[in-house]
């Protein structure tokens, strides 16, 4: 009895999705959704799902998961089915400990840019170094290492 509700309800929310997309693309734009709360019909299925018509746009973006300005079938489904369900406390935990996961994960990112001013610096030297030796401004430093690639004693190739 469950699952036939549950399919039920998903036939529902696409045909709800068809009727959104105005233009048959497949996908759902913010326009659509705004013009489509314009319709009475359409306004009461969301007032059913608790959505009244001044959150159409927060509910788009929210149903944009991939943020491409386009809401795909998919994602309407993934998202009104969450807007229906209760949130339970073990819910709500996860969602505070991903937060928390990415807020460490930001912090040590954050860190770890701190750096990089010093690198960037360090780099800067090296190309106008690099630079000068193209430019002849700078003279090239002699190699240091006797008889290097050679068999006569000052460095250079025997005959």
């Amino acid at each position: 009895q469950k699952k036939e509700k549950k399919k039920e309800t998903v036939a529902k929310l696409r045909e709800l999705f068809s009727d959104l997309d105005r233009d048959g693309s497949g996908t759902l734009t913010r326009d659509e959704l705004l013009t489509s709360m314009e319709d009475d019909n359409i306004r009461n299925e969301f007032i059913l799902l608790d959505i009244e018509e001044s959150q159409a746009g927060e509910l788009f973006d929210l149903l944009d998961v991939t943020e491409d300005n386009n809401v795909s079938a998919d994602e309407f489904l993934a998202g009104i089915s969450r807007v229906m369900d209760e949130p339970k406390a073990k819910d709500l935990l996860e969602i505070d400990v991903m937060v928390q996961r990415l807020r460490n994960k930001f912090d040590k990112f954050a860190g770890d840019l701190s750096v990089v001013p010093t690198e960037i610096a360090g780099i800067k030297e090296e190309i106008q170094l690099i630079q000068g030796l193209f430019t002849g401004r700078v003279a090239p430093s002699p190699p240091t290492l006797p008889n290097e690639g050679g068999n006569g004693q000052d460095g250079t190739a025997a005959p």
